[in-house]
């Protein structure tokens, strides 16, 4: 009885300590090896990999990256897009801040890697990209290098 106690009781410990909330992979990887393993963004961590972005995507940062889940991409026609296209495209998801979600709310606009603005505004639950392409309405994932920010849109830089 004694040891049945002691087993039910070290479970319950060992289970009420785990603060892993389910969300994706642990905090110790890049957002390089993040995205690699995040459902819903396989497709965009393929064309990072092809692109020769991943390294990119593993450096020192900090980053902050808003990527397109595989629905997003799924809806985008890049057949016809050259690598060198496809490379700005991707760039322009890539910002070299650590940029979490209270900082986006108080953020109006910021330099992507391909040298073009990302604009931001916000109201209390939620932040807007680029009137209205896309909404962050989560804290995102982090990584040992920044954040990612899933977005169900491909961004593009306003003209």
């Amino acid at each position: 009885m004694k040891l049945c106690l002691a087993l039910v009781l070290g479970v319950t410990l060992f289970t009420a300590c785990d603060d892993d909330n389910g969300s994706g992979p642990d905090n110790d990887m890049n957002i390089s090896e993040t995205l690699e393993l995040e459902d819903n963004l396989s497709s965009a961590y393929g064309l990072i990999d092809d692109q020769g972005l991943a390294d990119t995507l593993s450096s020192d940062g900090p980053i902050t990256v808003f990527i397109p889940t595989d629905t997003a991409l799924d809806e985008e026609d890049l057949g016809d897009m050259s690598d060198e296209e496809i490379q700005t495209l991707l760039k322009y998801h890539i910002v070299w801040e650590n940029l979490t979600f209270d900082n986006l709310k108080d953020t109006e606009s910021v330099e992507s890697f391909n040298g073009d603005s990302l604009y931001f505004s916000a109201d209390s639950d939620t932040v807007t990209i680029n009137e209205d392409q896309t909404i962050i309405t989560d804290e995102g994932i982090e990584a040992t290098n920044g954040i990612i920010f899933k977005v169900d849109t491909v961004l593009t830089a306003p003209e």
